[in-house]
């Protein structure tokens, strides 16, 4: 049985025209309609591309090629070769070839001069041995004495499709332009396992199948072996080159097929295939009345009268005329150029259900026309197809073929414009089919392309990305035709003028650019450098135009650049890229993965295979198939994907989870994402579904009512025996890897699993269906990282504090080469005990504008430990602090204690938040920060902002050693994420002094609090000493809690006043705040002053476990300035001035809310050290008792604040006197935003 589905198989036509942009109403006046068929999946193809993604040795051949064309030339890149494309320069400046010994080429042929200039720039055009990888397909003298040489790449003595260059010579054999594509460091096995005869077998089923027509009515030319590289053609999909067959498939003349057919030598898949019926002095018109018998009856020959058939007449004077005008003009003898006899068939019908046939087509050898179709412009149309299969070669398809298309197009329109034949009043200028029949009309317009559903620039959203018209071929041509338009009649289009060079100037260059300057695969990009070339290379050439002639002039050669760059001829398509599932909506968002699997593993266990008919036909390797010498292996991340083929006999197989998945109950969304790329019998032979099952597997049900995005695409054809016959399906082809996500809220609480299954029928095939990256999750917000440090170098703009001494190991902060990271190191030693250093120059910051006022800031610091004199004693590492800072005006710091000198209960906890002692595996310690709005940072958004870093300090003897970075980061996320109103926060506790709060605001002196402890070391280097002067005070009462320094006496300066105060969690146990994990933690403090901003101390509000082994700190106001010139001057360009009004600094005229952001010790990513001494959790935290025990649990977090007056004794030291009151503290928790 011949498959012949009663549906219209494509919405594309064999026809060179398109009666309109909705391809609804084509159906209507179609009569034989083609589809493209990719059968390798899609990608795009050749762009310009940017210097760095161009190999070294390529970009220095370039270079060679500028300098030897004293610095003229015009280069172009292919983006999927990333090889040389283009060469050009004038005559002037052409590249004079000399052998490789540096000898003169004088005397030899155009050949020996292309050759020798090929073997010196070989690498550049992805060429390795020109002398076996070049063979001639055509030379041509051109008549000022210059040449032209065309090569065939060879590879291993078999042709590389598309594989082309063109080398254009001037007399003097010097060489001025070279175009076309190669493949590149090709690596196929040669040796073909499936034979000539059984490829030509598969491509006559294969066009059988498709056509629904008789597979005895077909023949396939003798197929030729070659080296098939997709990229070169910009097909669409899978980027590996193959051993193919080539071969064409013809009819016997019933119906009009002539399908060009790539077989794979290895698998017997169809690689791709698609029509080459384009779809017009020694003239031969006949009449097939009615008939699809070729060529029919001749009615009239060359010197005949005119016949009574107005068809017959039609078709020969149109012939006619543009014979004339190719000679004329162009010089060109017929469509061969060597006298080709033009035969013409009318009435042409290719059977008694498709009569009229409303269409004409050049079939390769003859043009071929329905009755009525015999236009002038039509048969201009139809026989330039013949001449460009004679010269480019162009295929007929994707921009190769809208370029083809275009061609015969623009000739059509231009013959019909100068002919005298048919209407050409100005009012169907530039407008196709003027003089067709009523029920077609008019089916395009040059000078607007768009008016009939056609694009007029590359970025045009009418550009076609799909596979139906061979890739676009009708509809894409418009980007070229406006180009014609334009340098024809001229006008402003796109931003660019173009001036008119009329018709004849026009049709020369691009005559020129079909006759000596494309390969068959060129592109867009090539017909860019193409025609600008070309008019280079025919300034001072005089056009006949049946007058004086037109001469064209250097000025040309500026407005055909301006007519290419105006239609965007050498960008790339905006909407062409693989259509792509979004795993969230675009809210800022992320995945927060339930269940996810890259198949990286395959002896993972999670999948299993089955099938019900034929067989199982799903490979997990890719590569356990049968098919000697295909590599499935086409993952999206990693090496292995699965592989489900879509075979030629009947099967039903699967490929499915093993294990059920345990959705939640509560997210507001849940969904399915995995990335696919499939080619399945087109157009709806077999197909691909996706089941679920929530009860084990026992049962399975389909899963596309649950796709929300990029869903089935047919529904697979009845009656072949295709057990998913009637059912909706993933049918044709992706266009490359395409994801798909499915919404899975309505089965929330369930546990559910997958399968992907294949139906196939009983003859035909594709490629299947490849899979990868299948996960199940909900949305979260994430970090979205701005900016990294990796230090290669003590960074330009470091900054320390602290000067200290040399003394140590060390001498401050510096820079190891051995292990790429910043290391300070202290002692208990007066001198060595502490350093303080930032990230403060400008390649470190984090500028406000890339911040956003909707954001909040993360930094994370890699950090390690080493230097002590015994690893493994506790007490024997320094102190550090991790900062993320508001250019010192405010900042948030993470401080960690490794060590504790307190009691021994501690010190496991202490332990557990050392970092790491090995330098390879860093610990992890993440600080957020809710940043203000200050003006002057709104002000200079680009050169304010952010900055890190970090502070290491003794507090004991034993703790020497260093602390090291490795690496930063510094990014952002969306306020959105954890606002107070949110859906993910859950209210933990509110401080307040009121008796129905949960917890109350009475505060307590902690222990350590300090009376006037400086922090800051003396002049001389030694420690300071405690003394009993008067200290800031506290109060509190119904209006909150009140610190004051205002009387505190500074002394002379270099001291610090401190106030600490913690805050009562409650009587009740069960209402303390208890940290977990995968949790952050929000505390808002509401803080006012009764005392000016300019006259307030710094503030820094806090939480902490109950043990003080870590402490997040948020620290608003003051000043950094220290006795020094060079630090007085960073805080007086940090904080514009004293009493400047910003926020920073709490006072009368500010106060409200300022939000500490902080994560639970459990998230802190500590890495086991080679001595296995660190643990990559904590489990003395984690196993401390929940709420309710009668004891404090290290897992519970305290709430405080401290009040620091910073008497550094310069110029704002009798300022920084002031009184805080805090009135209000909450505590929220939420989910941990993924980095």
């Amino acid at each position: 049985m011949v498959k012949s589905s009663l549906a219209p198989r494509s919405q594309a036509k064999e026809l060179t025209f398109t009666k309109t942009g909705n391809w609804g109403e084509l159906m209507k006046w179609q009569c034989w309609k083609t589809k493209l068929l990719l059968l390798s999946f899609f990608v795009l193809g050749s762009l310009s591309l940017g210097q760095s993604q161009v190999p070294g040795t390529v970009r220095a051949q370039a270079q060679a090629l500028e300098q030897a064309s004293r610095g003229t030339a015009t280069i172009s890149y292919h983006a999927k070769t990333r090889r040389v494309r283009f060469f050009g320069t004038d005559n002037a400046n052409a590249v004079r070839v000399t052998k490789m010994t540096g000898s003169a080429l004088a005397g030899t042929s155009e050949e020996d001069t292309a050759r020798e200039f090929l073997a010196q720039f070989a690498p550049a055009f992805g060429v390795t041995d020109p002398k076996a990888e070049l063979a001639v397909m055509k030379k041509r003298a051109l008549p000022d004495g210059a040449s032209v040489v065309r090569f065939q790449q060879q590879w291993r003595g078999l042709p590389v499709i598309g594989g082309e260059l063109i080398v254009h010579q001037t007399k003097e054999r010097a060489v001025t332009c070279v175009i076309g594509e190669a493949s590149p460091e090709l690596d196929l096995d040669p040796v073909p396992t499936v034979g000539a005869t059984a490829a030509s077998q598969v491509a006559i089923e294969l066009v059988a199948k498709y056509y629904g027509v008789d597979a005895a009515a077909l023949t396939a030319t003798d197929p030729v072996l070659s080296a098939f590289d997709p990229a070169l053609l910009s097909v669409p999909g899978r980027t590996k080159p193959a051993l193919v067959w080539q071969m064409e498939i013809t009819d016997d003349g019933t119906v009009p097929v002539r399908e060009y057919v790539l077989i794979d030598a290895h698998a017997a898949k169809p690689v791709l295939h698609f029509s080459k019926i384009y779809h017009a002095k020694n003239r031969k018109t006949y009449s097939c009345n009615n008939t699809s018998i070729l060529p029919g009856t001749l009615m009239r020959e060359e010197g005949q009268a005119p016949v009574s058939d107005a068809d017959v007449n039609a078709a020969h004077d149109g012939a006619g005329a543009t014979y004339d005008f190719y000679w004329d003009i162009l010089g060109r003898d017929s469509i061969d150029n060597a006298g080709m006899i033009l035969m013409s068939s009318v009435r042409y019908c290719p059977s008694s259900s498709q009569c009229p046939y409303e269409n004409a087509f050049w079939n390769g050898t003859q043009m071929v026309y329905g009755r009525d179709m015999t236009a002038d412009d039509v048969c201009a149309h139809e026989l330039t197809h013949g001449v460009t299969e004679h010269e480019s070669k162009l295929f007929y398809y994707m921009q190769s073929g809208a370029i083809n298309e275009a061609m015969s197009d623009i000739f059509g329109e231009i013959v019909d414009q100068v002919n005298g034949l048919g209407t050409d009043t100005p009012a169907v200028r530039w407008k196709l089919g003027e003089d067709l029949p009523a029920s077609i009309g008019i089916i395009r317009d040059m000078a607007d392309p768009t008016a009939y559903g056609q694009p007029d620039k590359v970025s045009s959203g009418l550009y076609y990305c799909g596979a139906g018209d061979q890739g676009g071929v009708h509809t894409n041509s418009g980007v070229a035709n406006k180009c014609a338009y334009l340098m024809a009649d001229g006008g402003t289009f796109n931003g660019y003028t173009v001036n008119s060079m009329g018709l004849y100037k026009t049709a020369r260059i691009w005559y020129e650019v079909n006759y000596n300057y494309l390969t068959s695969a060129a592109d867009f990009q090539d017909l860019y450098d193409a025609l600008i070339q070309a008019t280079r290379a025919l300034v001072d050439t005089t056009v006949n135009d049946y007058g004086a002639g037109q001469t064209i002039t250097s000025a040309d050669v500026q407005n055909v650049k301006n007519a290419v760059d105006a239609v965007e001829m050498n960008l790339a398509p905006t909407g062409c890229a693989a259509v792509e599932a979004a795993y969230c909506s675009s809210d800022g968002k992320a995945p927060n993965w339930i269940w996810f699997d890259d198949l990286e593993n395959p002896s993972s266990g999670r999948w299993v295979r089955g099938y019900a008919i034929g067989g199982n036909r799903w490979y997990y390797p890719q590569n356990t198939h049968p098919y000697t010498g295909f590599d499935a292996t086409y993952a999206t991340s990693g090496q292995y994907n699965f592989f489900g083929d879509d075979d030629s006999v009947r099967t039903d197989s699967w490929i499915s989870m093993t294990q059920s998945v345990a959705l939640p109950t509560t997210a507001s969304a849940i969904y399915m994402h995995f990335r696919h790329a499939y080619d399945f019998e087109a157009p709806t032979y077999d197909g691909g579904v996706i089941e679920y099952s929530v009860d084990g597997g026992v049962t399975w049900l389909d899963a596309g009512s649950l796709i929300d995005t990029n869903g089935y695409t047919g529904t697979i054809t009845t009656g072949f025996l295709n057990p998913l016959a009637g059912r909706s399906a993933f049918c044709g082809t992706s266009n490359g890897y395409i994801s798909t996500r499915l919404n899975l809220t309505d089965l929330a609480g369930q546990n559910i699993r997958f399968r992907f299954r294949i139906g196939t029928d009983t003859s035909g095939y594709g490629w299947g269906w490849f899979i990868d990256d299948i996960g199940i999750y909900v949305c979260s917000y994430r970090v979205e990282e701005k900016q990294r440090e990796t230090f290669t170098a003590l960074p330009s703009g470091w900054m320390e504090f602290v000067k200290i001494p040399s003394s140590g190991s060390y001498a401050g902060t510096s820079y190891d080469a051995t292990s790429g990271t910043l290391r300070a190191w202290v002692s208990a030693a007066p001198d060595r005990y502490r350093i303080v250093g930032w990230l403060a120059g400008a390649s470190q910051w984090l500028n406000y504008s890339q911040v956003g006022t909707n954001n909040y800031v993360r930094a994370k610091f890699y950090v390690y430990a080493g230097g002590q004199s015994d690893p493994s004693q506790l007490n024997s590492i320094p102190n550090f602090r991790l900062r993320v800072s508001h250019r010192f005006a405010l900042n948030s710091m993470l401080e960690v204690l490794p060590h504790s000198s307190a009691t021994a209960g501690d010190e496991p906890v202490s332990l557990e938040l050392r970092p790491s002692t090995d330098p390879t595996r860093p610990s992890l310690y993440r600080v957020d920060l809710a940043p203000i709005d200050i003006p002057y940072l709104q002000q200079n958004p680009a050169q304010e902002g952010f900055t890190h870093g970090f502070e290491i300090y003794a507090l004991d003897p034993q703790d020497n050693g260093y602390i090291a970075l490795t690496e930063s980061s510094l990014g952002v996320y969306p306020r959105a994420a954890v606002s107070v109103s949110g859906s993910n926060l859950m209210w933990l506790k509110t401080y307040a002094p009121s008796s129905t709060d949960a917890g109350t605001l009475n505060p307590y002196l902690s222990g350590a609090t300090l009376d006037r402890f400086s922090l800051l070391m003396y002049p001389d280097g030694v420690f300071p000493t405690r003394d009993n002067s008067v200290a800031p005070t506290v109060s509190a009462g119904t209006g909150g809690v009140t610190m004051d320094s205002t009387s505190f006496d500074n002394e002379g300066g270099s001291r610090v006043g401190v106030v600490a105060i913690d805050f009562d969690a409650g009587s009740n146990l069960a209402q303390r705040v208890r940290i977990n994990e995968n949790k952050q933690y929000m505390v808002r403090f509401h803080v006012t002053s009764t005392q000016q901003s300019n006259r307030n101390p710094q503030l820094r509000m806090r939480a902490r476990t109950v043990r003080f082994a870590w402490t997040q700190k948020y620290e608003v106001g003051g000043a950094w300035a220290i006795n020094t010139t060079e630090h007085s001057t960073i805080a007086a360009q940090y904080l514009p001035g004293v009493g400047c009004g910003n926020p920073d600094k709490i006072g009368a005229e500010f106060g409200g809310w300022y939000t500490l952001l902080t994560h639970s010790p459990l998230n802190i990513d500590i890495r086991p050290d080679v001595s296995g001494l660190l643990s990559s959790r904590m489990p003395n935290l984690s196993s401390q008792p929940g709420p309710g025990v009668n004891a404090p649990s290290l897992r519970d977090l305290k709430v405080g604040v401290d009040l620091l007056d910073t008497m550094s004794g310069s110029v704002n030291a009798y300022l920084e006197a002031g009184r805080f009151t805090v009135d209000r503290i909450e505590v929220f928790q939420f989910d941990m935003i993924p980095d």
